[in-house]
């Protein structure tokens, strides 16, 4: 990236200064500075990105194709992996997320707590007192 906005008119990116910062600083839109987006249009990158967009986009796609077999039936669905997979995933990545974050477990363990203790203040012994009116 360093040289395409040097090769194209930006300063030269001093040794000391740091990289993205100093892409930031050079792409900013100035009245003094090149207009980036005409430059990228006439630019050999971009007209080999087009190409390359064009190609695939020719293309046969890819459920049409001998890859996918009738053998591989796998992929054919709406989403590659399975629900259990998908579940187990979000599953442990919130565990995860309330593992660090100790005090979202402490607080909502207090107010189970508090509201079983509440619940069951005035109950008796028997199975028809059990239940809150």
């Amino acid at each position: 990236m360093i040289d395409y906005l040097e090769r194209n008119g930006a300063s030269p990116c001093p040794p000391e200064a740091n990289p993205a910062e100093w892409m930031l600083k050079t792409t900013l839109p100035s009245a003094d500075g090149p207009q980036w987006f005409d430059v990228w249009q006439a630019s050999p990158e971009y007209s080999d990105m087009k190409q390359e967009l064009s190609r695939l986009r020719s293309m046969e796609p890819a459920t049409n194709s001998d890859a996918l077999s009738s053998a591989n039936t796998s992929h054919e669905g709406e989403f590659i992996v399975s629900f259990t997979t998908q579940l187990r995933e979000a599953f442990l990545r919130m565990a995860k997320h309330f593992w660090r974050s100790p005090v979202y477990i402490w607080s909502k363990l207090s107010v189970t707590i508090l509201f079983v203790s509440l619940t069951s203040i005035r109950t008796g012994k028997q199975l028809q007192q059990l239940t809150i009116a």
